[in-house]
């Protein structure tokens, strides 16, 4: 157990400088769907539970057009693996992606994954590749696209009334105060935005690498 741990460390932390790590542990935090308050995973039940993690480095938040496509990337991306890894393969508890800007205001993805034991540690290290070779090969289609991001701008339209709302919501801008202006720029970016928009950033950052940074 402590070499599969050590393994997903290496392939998911190694490039990242350990002030970005300590500030990527603290956020990353679990959202429920019911509530505005994060937590972390889920306690576990066994002694041989993995809460994994693996980091995919993004675009600067000052970058609205690419930030916005990786917020809908990952609102595709969260629900895709969580309907591989916790129904579809049924390796139980927490599965899906968040985004977190830290240090200078890089964003990071963080595909998250809690399960029992070795072999569905493994599976669940395998359901991400297998979400994002799905992504690469054209079995997640436009119209998927298209409907995560409607979804995430029904969310930020119909939930969110002010800026510091917005921030409470959506991790990609949580550091940030946002006036009326860069709200409407959000709003703006993702109504224009198309399904390639979200597969080119998709490729930039998380399918160009053989490994994420």
């Amino acid at each position: 157990m402590d070499l599969l741990r050590r393994a997903a460390r290496r392939l998911s932390l190694e490039e990242l400088d350990e002030e970005t790590l300590v500030s990527l542990r603290e956020r990353a935090r679990w959202e429920p769907k019911t509530g505005g308050e994060t937590r972390p995973f889920p306690t576990p039940k066994h002694d041989d539970t993995f809460a994994l993690t693996r980091v995919y480095r993004g675009p600067d938040f000052r970058n609205v057009d690419e930030t916005t496509a990786f917020a809908a990337l990952n609102s595709l991306l969260s629900l895709k693996i969580s309907n591989h890894n916790r129904s579809d393969q049924s390796l139980g508890y927490a599965h899906g992606s968040v985004v977190r800007t830290v240090g200078g205001g890089t964003q990071f993805m963080i595909l998250m994954g809690q399960t029992d034991g070795v072999e569905r540690a493994r599976r669940t290290l395998e359901g991400w590749d297998h979400t994002l070779e799905q992504l690469r090969n054209g079995e997640i289609t436009d119209d998927d696209i298209r409907d995560a991001i409607a979804g995430l701008l029904n969310e930020l339209t119909e939930r969110m009334t002010t800026a510091a709302e917005l921030v409470s919501l959506y991790s990609g801008f949580q550091n940030l105060r946002l006036d009326a202006r860069a709200l409407s720029g959000v709003i703006a970016a993702l109504k224009r935005m198309t399904p390639e928009d979200v597969r080119s950033i998709a490729r930039k950052y998380l399918l160009a690498a053989e490994c994420p940074s």
